[in-house]
């Protein structure tokens, strides 16, 4: 029962009102039938980025309708809406650059586009049906359910029939002078009858909303234990480098526009753990220059978590210092003193994360350039990574301050 009502805390304080907030131009969709958004769901949870923002909404399948979404690109580095089924497995992806942008709009996330475009809207229907014969490719994790604008979130990854699911809405790394809203509304969610278009109210219910994340919490849980079986499989062994890096397993809630490194580690306070590898290019949006298309990836970041994988730090591209050969040189303290000559005019970047207890690492890089041949989206899912992607590898060695 404290566990069911903790939940149900949960879930009323996650349900924020800005779902109910519209641009007047989106039609002036009456409140009544628009869906709120759960806001303030905590990115941190599993090693989640903490220059990120993770709104979702539960949906309901009810193929006599469809729900439809109306938003404004923000002013960040990336977005996009993944749907999971109700087994928390991907089923639909579509980010940023993938969004046809409406009439007389621009998508600024299109190489070359103007980046402070004022003209950014864009709508995406979402139906409860399966997708049709002639899906697209396949993604890296679950079926690729959508054509143009429209996602399809009737079946599950497996094919049987999806009752309903989580659509998530990810937001990285606002752009200088924004919060996570980018400078625009809230997306609006509504829903209308397939049959003649009107305006219907919401088909699921707070209470609904409630079950929903009930399974979907419970799918985590599972996908959690999951995670932790592998770790303790593929971390158990004694280690011949300060840092080994694993291509993720997939346990689920997993981006499909992302590649993921894992490692394990146990800090020591007398020692450094210093880092060093080549940074893959990526486009300046936090300094609202728009995307050329010629970057290595659209973002890269490295999150550090102790046990709980509940990440206390997260280093973000634009914060790290990028020497003119391109590489990074990243130095850790867990209790060691900081060298004095480790300084960002030295080509440095300094974490200091005395007392934090980390035990894992994630290092990722998303959405990457089919240009770009050093990522690890090519290793299976719990290989170890060695050699396979060069310099671009963060590889890492203890050393003392007073060797340093």
């Amino acid at each position: 029962m404290r566990r069911k009502g903790f939940l149900i805390a949960l879930l009323l304080l996650l349900v924020g009102a800005e779902g109910s907030l519209a641009p007047e131009s989106f039609n002036q969709i009456p409140a009544e039938y628009q869906a709120s958004w759960l806001m303030g769901w905590p990115g941190a949870l599993g090693l989640g980025d903490l220059k990120a923002n993770y709104p979702g909404y539960f949906y309901k399948v009810d193929p006599s309708v469809e729900m439809v979404i109306q938003g404004e690109f923000p002013r960040c580095r990336y977005i996009s809406y993944v749907a999971h089924d109700i087994q928390n497995r991907v089923i639909g992806t579509l980010h940023d650059s993938e969004i046809a942008p409406d009439p007389g709009s621009i998508n600024p996330f299109l190489p070359g586009a103007d980046w402070n475009a004022p003209n950014r809207k864009y709508t995406i229907i979402i139906r409860f049906t399966p997708p049709p014969p002639g899906k697209g490719p396949e993604v890296v994790r679950g079926m690729q359910a959508a054509r143009g604008n429209i996602m399809y979130v009737g079946a599950q990854a497996d094919g049987s029939p999806n009752p309903g699911g989580l659509l998530a809405y990810r937001r990285y790394l606002p752009s200088q002078g924004y919060d996570f809203n980018g400078g625009v509304p809230m997306p609006v969610i509504y829903y209308r009858r397939v049959s003649d278009g009107s305006l219907v109210k919401p088909p699921i219910s707070n209470m609904q909303q409630y079950l929903f994340f009930i399974r979907a919490f419970s799918s985590g849980i599972k996908n959690a234990i999951k995670s932790r079986e592998w770790s303790n499989r593929a971390f158990g062994r004694e280690q011949k480098e300060a840092v080994q890096w694993h291509r993720s397993p997939v346990v689920g809630a997993e981006n499909p526009d992302t590649v993921y490194l894992i490692a394990k580690i146990k800090p020591r306070k007398d020692k450094l753990l210093v880092f060093r590898w080549k940074a893959p290019t990526f486009p300046d949006t936090y300094h609202n220059k728009g995307i050329t298309g010629k970057e290595d990836v659209r973002y890269w970041s490295m999150c550090f978590a102790p046990a709980t994988t509940m990440t206390v730090f997260t280093l973000a591209d634009v914060d790290a210092v990028i020497s003119k050969d391109g590489f990074v040189n990243l130095v850790v303290g867990f209790g060691a003193e900081k060298p004095a000559k480790v300084k960002p005019e030295n080509g440095y970047t300094w974490v200091d994360l005395k007392g934090k207890n980390i035990r894992f690492l994630l290092y990722r890089n998303m959405v990457v350039s089919p240009e770009f041949k050093f990522s690890a989206r090519d290793v299976p899912a719990g290989e170890l990574v060695i050699d396979q992607i060069g310099d671009y590898l963060p590889r890492a060695k203890w050393v003392s301050s007073e060797d340093f």
